[in-house]
C-alpha cells in the first residue's frame, strides 16, 4: 500500500513538472500577439483562412491559392519552398496585400483537372521580426474534373460570398436606391446564368432594372452587370432575397441578402459606414490590426468612410484616446479640415491611421473615436492595435 502511494506521489510531482515548464515556456510563446497585454515574449504567426478551402472539391483549374495570416509576413520568407504546392511542383508568383495580411499565390498555369492538391507552409515563413509558425501548416483540396465555369459575383466593395448581405442604408420612402454587381466567370467553360429572381417579405421593393433576358451567357473574359433598386414605399426596415440561377456546378443558386430602411421625406438621417479592404468595420468591435513591425518603423492601413444614409454626414471631431494614443495617427484631419467635414449622401472618404510603436516594445492599443450625427453609431470607435518588438 505505501509503496503504490509512494509511486503515485512520485508520478504526480514528475507531471506537474513537466506541464509547469511547458505552460512557462509554451503557453506564453503561443499567446496571440493580438490579445490584450503587452508581453516582450515572442508569439507565433497563425493561420486565419485558406482559399481554396481545406477540403474543398470541385475547385476551379484557374483558381488562385491566398492564406490569411494574424500578422504581417516577411515576403522575403515566403517562397517555393516555405509555401509549396504538391512538395513543389506548382511554379507560380507570390503577391502580399498588407491590409489583410494575406499572401496570394498565381499558379503559372492552369491547375490539372481532377487532381487532389495539398499546400504547405513551413516554418521558414516568419513575420519582419523573424517569428515563425508554430509548426509546418498543410490542407488540401481536389480539382474539378473536367472544364465547368465558375460564377463570381462582385460589388463595389469587392468580392461578394454567396449568402452575403448588401445594405442599402436608409432611402426616402419616395426615392430608389441602386446597388450593382457584377457577374464574372472565373471558370474554364462558358457560364449560363439561367435567371434572376427576387423573393421574401419584401420583394416587391426591390427589382432588376433594366430586366434582363435569360439565359445570359458569360464566357471566361467577359462580365455581366446587374443593377438592383430598393424603392422602400413606407418607413422601416426591408429584407429581401436576391437568388441568380446559374450552371456553375458548386453555386448553382448565388444568394444575396438585400436590406435597406424606409425614411419619412422629413426624416432624412445620415448613416456612417467605415470599410477595410472592403470589408465593414464594426463599430467598437472590429480589431483593426497592424500586427508585428520591428521597433522604430511605421506601418499605414487604409480605410474608407462611407455615407450609405439620405442626408448630409457631419464628422464633427476625431480624437485618439485609449491605453497607447501616442502610437497611432491619422491623416483624416489632414485631408478633411477644417472640421466639421461633411459626407453627402453616397460618397465615399479614403483615410488612413499610422502605426509608430518608436522604440517601446509590446502590444499598443487606442481607440479612434469619430464624433458624428448618425443618431446610432456617434461616435464611431475604431479598435486599432499594433505590436512592436
Amino acid at each position: 500500500m505505501k509503496k503504490s502511494l509512494y509511486s503515485f506521489i512520485a508520478i504526480f510531482f514528475c507531471t506537474w513538472s513537466v506541464l509547469s515548464c511547458f505552460n512557462e515556456n509554451q503557453f506564453e510563446k503561443l499567446k496571440v500577439y493580438n490579445e490584450s497585454g503587452s508581453s516582450d515574449l515572442p508569439v507565433y504567426v497563425n493561420v486565419l483562412e485558406v482559399t481554396p478551402a481545406a477540403g474543398g472539391v470541385y475547385v476551379s483549374v484557374n483558381t488562385n491559392i491566398s492564406v490569411q495570416f494574424d500578422d504581417n509576413i516577411e515576403m522575403s520568407t515566403v517562397s517555393l519552398s516555405t509555401f509549396s504546392v504538391n512538395s513543389g511542383a506548382v511554379s507560380g508568383s507570390f503577391f502580399y496585400n498588407d491590409q489583410t495580411k494575406t499572401v496570394r499565390f498565381d499558379p503559372d498555369a492552369a491547375l490539372d483537372y481532377n487532381t487532389f492538391y495539398t499546400v504547405t507552409l513551413t516554418k521558414g515563413i516568419t513575420n519582419p521580426v523573424g517569428e515563425t509558425l508554430a509548426s509546418d501548416y498543410s490542407w488540401s483540396f481536389t480539382t474539378i474534373a473536367s472544364a465547368q465555369p465558375n460564377i463570381e459575383v462582385s460589388s463595389t466593395l469587392g468580392l461578394l460570398n454567396s449568402g452575403g448581405t448588401w445594405d442599402y442604408g436608409s432611402v426616402i420612402t419616395d426615392n430608389s436606391k441602386p446597388a450593382d454587381f457584377n457577374i464574372n466567370n472565373s471558370g474554364s467553360d462558358v457560364l449560363n446564368i439561367t435567371g434572376m429572381t427576387i423573393t421574401g417579405a419584401d420583394a416587391s421593393l426591390f427589382a432588376i432594372d433594366p430586366p434582363l433576358t435569360f439565359p445570359l451567357v458569360v464566357n471566361t473574359t467577359l462580365s455581366a452587370s446587374v443593377t438592383a433598386n430598393f424603392s422602400p414605399g413606407d418607413v422601416g426596415l426591408k429584407n429581401a432575397v436576391l437568388t441568380i440561377d446559374s450552371d456553375d456546378p458548386n453555386d448553382p443558386e448565388f444568394i444575396i441578402y438585400l436590406t435597406g430602411r424606409g425614411l419619412d421625406a422629413g426624416a432624412e438621417e445620415p448613416e456612417i459606414q467605415v470599410t477595410l479592404s472592403g470589408t465593414d468595420v464594426i463599430s467598437g468591435s472590429t480589431k483593426v490590426s497592424f500586427g508585428t513591425i520591428p521597433l522604430g518603423t511605421s506601418m499605414e492601413i487604409t480605410l474608407v468612410m462611407s455615407n450609405i444614409g439620405s442626408a448630409d454626414l457631419t464628422i464633427s471631431s476625431v480624437d485618439i484616446t485609449g491605453e497607447n494614443p501616442d502610437k497611432f495617427t491619422t491623416n483624416f484631419l489632414s485631408l478633411y479640415s477644417p472640421l466639421p467635414f461633411y459626407i453627402a449622401p453616397g460618397e465615399n472618404k479614403e483615410f488612413k491611421i499610422t502605426f509608430s510603436p518608436g522604440f517601446d516594445k509590446g502590444m499598443k492599443l487606442a481607440e479612434i473615436k469619430f464624433v458624428n450625427n448618425d443618431t446610432n453609431e456617434s461616435p464611431f470607435i475604431l479598435l486599432v492595435r499594433g505590436r512592436g518588438f
